[in-house]
């Protein structure tokens, strides 16, 4: 094979390689383009030719035409030829409702105003009943149905019950609007999430009859909250009352305690006081009957003294007589002088005696006037009260 030969082969095969990969993108983009897919949110419709078999399929949807669509939820679908996909938005959307003027029960002219959350069922049946009718239509004309349908039960209710029994009870309310709305809803292939009665008013503002309903109901509590702020006040009033008379009973109780607290002290204080000057007394008197006692001693010590001194000044002079005595005997050897020594022996004799005795008395007079002075110092030296005594004694 010649270099000419391999190169035309060679371009071949990049050319059919070339093709191959094109035909795979081409192919790819394909399959990618027809292939759908629903997102949480959303539905499905398929429509188109060989859908499938209704009997093994519960997906698959037929009217009594013959006409068929399929409904894809939470999943993907690969779009055969001439078979094309809507999705439905699962989402619920608001209605707002004001009726015109509806007659009560009791013939009372209202209006009522009231907010619906509508969404398309969640079921493939009702999905299925909502492609069938508003698969196409725009979002205006679909809420404007639903409207209609909400609001033609809505005034059928309020016919059929008084002001008293819708305004008291509105949740029962919205629940027989709700029950009986959903029946032609779910024909429609839609739920109603929510309904609630936002307000009901008169009709005509002169009539007043939702306002004078109310006004009973508004003295009654008016008058209830009277009372209970009369009550409140009251209890108010008695429990301040209260607490200041425990504040009072408390204040009486602590001065009682303080006033018997300083009467313990006042009574202590002068208890010890007492005792303090008793004992201060004992140790006075103590000390001056010490104190006489130790003069008395002194002054009896001193009388001995003189006494003893006495004793020898008698004692001498009986030895002086003596040794005059003796020397009179030596001298008088005759009779003359042994009569004068006689004499003169009776004379001394005679002086020595009484002077003896003059002496003994002297020496007793002094020592009866020292233990009177003594016993007189010992006695001024006594407290009053005790001379006192001593004296009644005396006396006694």
């Amino acid at each position: 094979m010649d270099f000419g030969t391999g190169t035309v082969i060679f371009i071949i095969l990049a050319v059919l390689a070339a093709v191959a990969v094109l035909f795979g993108i081409v192919a790819f983009i394909y399959v990618r383009r027809r292939y759908k897919t629903a997102r949480s949110n959303e539905a499905l419709i398929i429509t188109g030719p060989n859908l499938g078999d209704p009997e093994k399929d519960n997906r698959i949807f037929q009217d009594e035409n013959g006409r068929s669509m399929k409904i894809i939820r939470g999943g993907g679908q690969r779009l055969k030829f001439f078979q094309t996909s809507t999705p439905v938005d699962l989402n619920s959307f608001q209605i707002k409702l004001t009726t015109p003027k509806v007659y009560t029960s009791q013939g009372v002219p209202v209006v009522a105003d009231a907010i619906a959350s509508v969404k398309i069922a969640d079921s493939l049946d009702g999905i299925a009943n909502y492609a069938e009718q508003f698969l196409g239509k725009k979002d205006t004309e679909i809420e404007e149905e639903v409207s209609k349908v909400l609001g033609t039960n809505l005034r059928a209710i309020l016919s059929k019950l008084s002001v008293e029994m819708i305004n008291n009870d509105r949740e029962s309310f919205s629940h027989q609007v709700q029950d009986i709305a959903q029946v032609e809803l779910d024909n429609m292939g839609f739920t109603i999430t929510s309904f609630g009665l936002d307000d009901l008013r008169d009709a005509d503002e002169e009539n007043g009859y939702l306002e004078n309903l109310g006004r009973p109901r508004i003295a009654e509590i008016r008058k209830k909250a009277d009372m209970a702020e009369s009550d409140a006040e009251k209890e108010t009033r008695m429990y301040k009352a209260k607490n200041d008379q425990e504040a009072q009973q408390e204040e009486n109780t602590r001065s009682t305690t303080v006033s018997q607290s300083q009467k313990e002290r006042d009574i202590k204080e002068a208890e010890f006081k007492r005792e303090t000057e008793r004992a201060r007394a004992q140790s006075e008197q103590a000390y001056q009957l010490e104190q006489a006692r130790l003069n008395q001693e002194v002054t009896e010590e001193e009388m001995q003294v003189q006494f003893i001194e006495r004793q020898r000044q008698v004692t001498l002079e009986q030895e002086e007589q003596k040794r005059r005595k003796a020397q009179a005997d030596a001298d008088a050897y005759d009779i003359k002088a042994k009569a004068e020594a006689e004499a003169e022996k009776a004379r001394i004799d005679g002086e020595a005696e009484a002077s003896i005795q003059r002496a003994e008395g002297l020496a007793q007079a002094e020592v009866i006037r020292e233990k009177g002075r003594a016993e007189q110092r010992r006695k001024s030296s006594w407290p009053k009260r005790w001379r006192n005594t001593a004296k009644q004694q005396s006396w006694k």
